[in-house]
């Protein structure tokens, strides 16, 4: 495994961490919350930068995936985005955005 596969492995755990941690928790913490989109933020940003452009031009179902996953990047982070910005968490949409990643 090379170290950008190995990064993107524990940015992954982490944020599926995070993800669990969240949803069991009765309460709302916003430190955490605002911590997992701080990462997953950046996380959405490398791949878009340095792998999807990789993987562009590969054949079309490439092309068709890494569209759909910039897609679903964009939702997220709006969605993770307005929760925070209007501090009113939404667990509904959050079990939607968790199936997401």
């Amino acid at each position: 495994m090379g170290g950008l596969e190995l990064s993107r492995k524990v940015e992954h755990d982490e944020a599926r961490k995070l993800l669990d941690e969240i949803e069991q928790t009765e309460q709302t913490d916003w430190d955490t919350i605002k911590g997992l989109f701080t990462a997953m933020y950046g996380h959405h940003k490398a791949e878009e930068g340095i792998v999807f452009p990789a993987l562009k031009g590969f054949d079309q179902e490439t092309n068709d995936l890494v569209e759909r996953l910039i897609t679903e990047h964009n939702a997220w982070n709006s969605a993770m985005s307005t929760m925070i910005g209007e501090h009113k968490f939404d667990r509904p949409k959050f079990l939607v955005l968790k199936v997401l990643f």
